[in-house]
């Protein structure tokens, strides 16, 4: 099983980098620069609406944010002194805190873990040619390598698991937004933004008491770029 999970995560990657190997190769590259970007940063992730299982009024779910880590690396083409393409391979975590009450105590809690491999694809604009503040938007492809629900009953620190990776459909779609600042130092720039990632997919195949599952996220990000001649690496 370990061995199928690692197959199917590896095969979503290198589709996700035949994709941007295609949108790098139709660019015109003859007088460009490229920034390479590492970048990191901390998540605000939770599902669009609560699980559907509770039936009865004196029930009743909530949604909370988990706050996760997110890690990744990339590449910006400035397409004129304001316009770029930005380009990531992110590893992300996502997912949803669900509060459990009943007569408004409460109960239990769901945690619902997804782990992504992401490839947002996003274009920027910059209101200076240099150091600036800019906005951008985009959409986002995900392959989902695992996906996890565990139970914790009310004060309790150990809890139930059940994996939801069969039950889950395999990619993710969504929109992006943002916005952000940089900081040009020569061939160095820094930079910290914040994005919105809005789901459109429902991910739910067949989960039991969860039918609608879209991804809802609010990243802030920083990192750091270096400028290079795109050939040769130099």
């Amino acid at each position: 099983m370990v061995r199928a999970a690692q197959g199917r995560s590896s095969a979503g990657w290198q589709a996700m980098t035949a994709m941007a190997a295609m949108l790098f190769g139709c660019l015109p590259l003859q007088a460009a620069e490229l920034e390479f970007k590492r970048a990191g940063g901390l998540s605000l992730s939770r599902f669009s609406v609560p699980p559907g299982m509770v039936t009865i009024p004196e029930a009743a779910l909530s949604l909370e944010d988990r706050v996760l880590a997110l890690f990744g690396i990339g590449f910006v083409y400035r397409m004129t002194p304001r316009f770029s393409l930005d380009v990531s391979g992110q590893y992300f975590r996502k997912g949803t805190h669900v509060d459990y009450r009943l007569y408004g105590q409460p109960v239990g809690k769901y945690i619902y873990d997804l782990r992504v491999l992401s490839l947002p694809v996003c274009l920027r604009y910059g209101f200076f040619p240099k150091s600036t503040p800019y906005v951008l938007g985009g959409f986002e492809i995900s392959h989902v390598v695992s996906h996890e629900m565990k139970y914790y009953p009310d004060g309790q620190m150990s809890g139930l698991a059940h994996k939801l990776i069969n039950s889950t459909r395999k990619f993710d779609f969504a929109l992006v937004i943002g916005a952000g600042g940089e900081l040009v130092f020569g061939r160095f720039v820094i930079f910290t933004e914040i994005r919105w990632y809005s789901g459109l997919v429902n991910i739910s195949r067949s989960i039991e008491n969860y039918p609608v599952i879209k991804t809802r996220v609010l990243s802030f990000q920083f990192g750091y770029r270096t400028k290079r001649k795109p050939f040769p690496f130099d």
